[in-house]
């Protein structure tokens, strides 16, 4: 899509189909500073090169897992990415040089979405079957866990599951949003003190689907998430 921004609008531009160029499905996408190469991560592992004004597959990068709500720009030309594998696997994604460096591992019993603090010190990635938000600190080399996040609105493990924190940016203002996709709620959470605020009440809980949402515990049924993302709007 073409933003004219000045104007308030949207155009369909040239399109790239990566399945067929990779064989994978596309997830999240972010642009380097010139808008000239985009990096489009894949399930179920991988991040594609493009080269955006030819719209043409250069190359991928591979990754430990897949990389669903998880790159998070921290300067210009460098994003900061957590994949699925080994229970949250953090990079840095450098975009000029269109490579990798390994900030380590996790362990997290599985894994989602991931968030940071403005200043890049302090991550939360998300484990939605333990029901759990791992905090970790990003000033060691490799990342460490700090504590744990659990929810427990409704009983039972795997019957909350946190998701996704966001659009894809750094957390603002010290609010960390959850969502409890099987739950069907919100969480508020204070990144600074890691205490829950608030839970916002969205939808009932979600029919079993062990795969994606609902109680692990449940009869098997239709399944489905409850709730699925969260994007916050920053006050003014």
């Amino acid at each position: 899509m073409l933003v004219d921004e000045a104007n308030r609008a949207w155009s369909v531009g040239p399109s790239l189909d990566i399945g067929s160029a990779t064989g994978k499905a596309p997830v999240c996408t972010v642009f380097r500073a010139d808008s000239r190469r985009a990096f489009v991560s894949l399930n179920p592992s991988g991040i594609a090169v493009v080269d955006v004004p030819s719209m043409t597959l250069l190359w991928q990068i591979p990754t430990d897992g897949f990389i669903a709500c998880g790159m998070i720009k921290s300067d210009a030309d460098h994003v900061v990415i957590a994949s699925s594998g080994s229970g949250g696997h953090i990079y840095t994604l450098d975009m000029t040089t269109e490579t990798l460096t390994d900030r380590g591992v996790l362990g997290a019993a599985s894994w989602h979405s991931f968030a940071m603090t403005p200043d890049g010190t302090r991550g939360f990635g998300s484990s939605p079957v333990s029901d759990e938000v791992v905090v970790m600190d990003m000033t060691t080399t490799p990342v460490s866990k700090l504590s744990s996040i659990f929810f427990h609105q409704v009983p039972g493990v795997g019957n909350n599951q946190p998701d996704a924190f966001g659009g894809g940016e750094p957390i603002y203002g010290n609010v960390l949003p959850v969502g409890l996709r099987a739950a069907g709620n919100v969480a508020i959470v204070n990144a600074h003190n890691l205490k829950l605020r608030a839970i916002v009440n969205l939808e009932p809980p979600a029919p079993f689907n062990p795969m994606t949402c609902g109680p692990v515990s449940a009869p098997t049924g239709p399944g489905g998430c409850a709730v699925h993302g969260v994007t916050p709007r920053p006050r003014e």
